[in-house]
């Protein structure tokens, strides 16, 4: 059902009562004021009295939508006969017609011929056309409708000096905003829209020499990191931005910004663990015996986060190792690549940041991946209007287990050119998922060219400057033998992966905002294991004495591990024991994650040169 403006009027015109008491002609009306010694009709009113009925609160009518109500009013008691309806509609110069459900504006509007502003937001209109807004009218707001385009408005407009087109669904206004359609324009406010292509829209404004004001908060293009600066550079005449002066200092800034050869539809989030606080304590491997020839298989555990993130448009330049989960195990193992590239940047572009090196990159599922169903580190949120392959996945760099918090010193930089999907994307929650890598070695007999000696733990390496014929001497007394007098050497096997906990962050606050920071409880992606100290360090260091008063302890176990034999003879070699599972989180302590994501923006030329000069290097 049509609802249009001059029926809206209508209906707010009836209720101001200007035929009923004490407005109007009515007969309550005293034509002629009494004499002093006169005796008047009880039954009339004289206009003095009139006037003061009519502003009490008994006769008060609501006046919010026009400045004119209450001169009208005063018309309609002190001469109510001049309130002709051509008089009425020439008297109004603002109507403010909100949340009435108007969805057509029609020629009616026409009849006030000396309308200056009009306010229909909040209603449900789906276009306005201009050629039926009065030759009179400078301000216009449309605010909270239903607008996609404005099409029908920029046919035959008045010379509007003001637009309000806020909270709509506008995209690209490129084909309606310009300087021939609106050559007084002063001010537009275009915020809470979808408009997401940075350089073609500033260009466009940029023709309009007379704008002096404009909003574009929260769309999607304020996410790019040199908005503010292109923005200031491309229309030298604004003076507000964003409902804020700007100021000849930050004019100054981003000076000839704009002639840089810069992708300006390219934003960067930047993502980044400090630390995993209360970590649980990995297994105690097996004691390595040489006198005896016992070499149980060895694991190192080490620690990454993984997570979704849209990441579409950008270039590629990097190798990616996708991950693929076992049906028999559960666990992630790398897979074979397919040329596809990374699309995360060293993040050297933003000021007051040092340089950070990326992680390796996972992009959607390639054929060898299509497995991926059993952790829930390998599902991607469906997101409603972000295609899937845009969507993909990245890890930080792998670090190993400390008594002390965990920390993950290199951030991820994720580029993203598709604006729109960004700003969809940052209204959800991300989970940063906590995954345990795990690598197994294992000794196998080989000629004396190839024997290795032991892996040697992170802890106990030899530093850097030493003399190397030291060096050459301990390795010599460290080549490995097996009970028979062959030489081994150890093997590493694939990893494998298991999911250790995981957090969930809200980023909506990044529309806003420049950076949120924070620690979160993480809830456990399965429950953590009984033990007596609780997976105390203490406890860790008391089994490795254990071990070495009673080097016989496991030996039975170990005989079975791969290289006690020769992989020619022993076919039981061939079997691989799986690890052990990761010792308890200490008692009464929990596991917490840190996070800090930051989007970057640009505050000078000077740091749009950096990024480019950083760019240069990484291609």
């Amino acid at each position: 059902m049509s609802k249009t403006v001059l029926d809206t009027f209508y209906n707010d015109l009836n209720q101001l009562k200007l035929n009923q008491f004490p407005c109007g002609p009515g007969k309550w009306r005293q034509e002629k004021e009494p004499h002093y010694c006169q005796e008047s009709d009880a039954k009339e009113e004289t206009l003095f009295s009139l006037q003061e009925l009519a502003r009490s609160d008994i006769w008060r009518v609501k006046e919010d939508w026009s400045n004119e109500i209450s001169s009208l009013r005063r018309l309609a008691v002190k001469k109510p006969t001049k309130l002709t309806e051509k008089y009425i509609f020439e008297h109004f110069k603002t109507l403010r017609l909100v949340d009435k459900g108007i969805n057509d504006v029609d020629e009616g509007l026409l009849k006030f011929a000396n309308l200056k502003e009009l306010s229909l937001t909040g209603n449900d209109l789906s276009s306005v056309k201009g050629a039926n807004l009065p030759r009179s009218l400078t301000v216009l707001h449309l605010f909270a409708n239903k607008l996609d385009n404005l099409d029908e408005l920029a046919r035959s407009p008045p010379k509007l000096q003001h637009i309000g087109a806020g909270h709509n669904n506008l995209t690209d206004i490129t084909s309606y905003i310009t300087p021939k359609i609106w050559p007084s324009l002063l001010s537009l406010d275009l915020s809470n829209n979808k408009i997401s292509h940075l350089q073609q829209t500033i260009d466009c404004l940029s023709l309009i020499t007379s704008l002096r004001s404009l909003s574009l908060v929260r769309n999607p293009i304020t996410l790019a990191p040199c908005y503010y600066g292109y923005t200031l550079d491309k229309i030298p005449g604004l003076t507000i931005l964003d409902d804020v002066s700007i100021s000849l200092d930050d004019r100054l800034s981003f000076n000839k910004v704009s002639s840089l050869p810069l992708e300006w539809d390219n934003a960067i989030i930047r993502i980044a663990f400090p630390s995993v606080t209360n970590l649980r304590l990995p297994p105690t491997n097996e004691e390595i015996d040489e006198g005896s020839c016992t070499y149980p298989n060895q694991n190192e555990y080490s620690y990454f986060v993984r997570f979704c993130f849209i990441s579409a448009g950008v270039s590629d330049h990097q190798q990616l190792k996708p991950f693929q989960v076992k049906e028999t195990t559960g666990e992630v193992s790398p897979v074979t690549p397919k040329h596809r590239k990374s699309s995360v940047s060293s993040g050297r572009n933003s000021r007051s940041e040092k340089p950070s090196v990326p992680a390796v990159v996972v992009h959607p599922e390639t054929p060898e991946t299509d497995t991926i169903k059993k952790l829930k580190v390998n599902d991607k949120p469906n997101v409603e209007g972000i295609p899937q392959d845009e969507i993909v996945f990245f890890n930080t760099d792998a670090v190993p287990w400390s008594e002390e918090p965990v920390q993950f010193h290199k951030g991820i930089d994720v580029r993203c050119s598709n604006l729109h999907g960004l700003d969809v994307y940052l209204h959800s929650a991300v989970q940063f998922t906590l995954v345990e890598k795990i690598v197994e070695s294992h000794t196998e007999v080989v000629s004396p060219d190839e024997a290795l000696t032991p892996p040697v733990p992170a802890h106990k390496k030899q530093p850097a400057g030493k003399d190397k014929d030291k060096k050459k001497k301990k390795d010599d007394k460290s080549i490995l033998k097996n009970k028979d007098g062959e030489l081994l050497t150890w093997i590493k096997d694939e990893p494998t992966y298991k999911e250790v906990a995981c957090i969930e962050v809200n980023l909506a606050t990044l529309l806003t905002r420049t950076n949120i920071k924070g620690e979160l409880e993480a809830q456990l992606m399965e429950p953590a294991p009984e033990c007596e100290r609780r997976g105390s360090f203490s406890s860790h260091a008391t089994q490795n004495q254990s071990n070495k008063t009673n080097p016989k302890k496991g030996r039975d176990k170990s005989a079975k591990s791969k290289g006690a034999k020769s992989p020619k003879v022993d076919k039981a070699a061939g079997k691989k024991k799986p690890p052990a599972s990761p010792a308890c989180v200490p008692e009464n302590k929990t596991l917490m994650m840190s996070y800090d994501i930051t989007r970057i923006v640009w505050s000078s030329t000077a740091e749009c040169r950096a990024a480019i000069s950083a760019n240069g290097e990484e291609g």
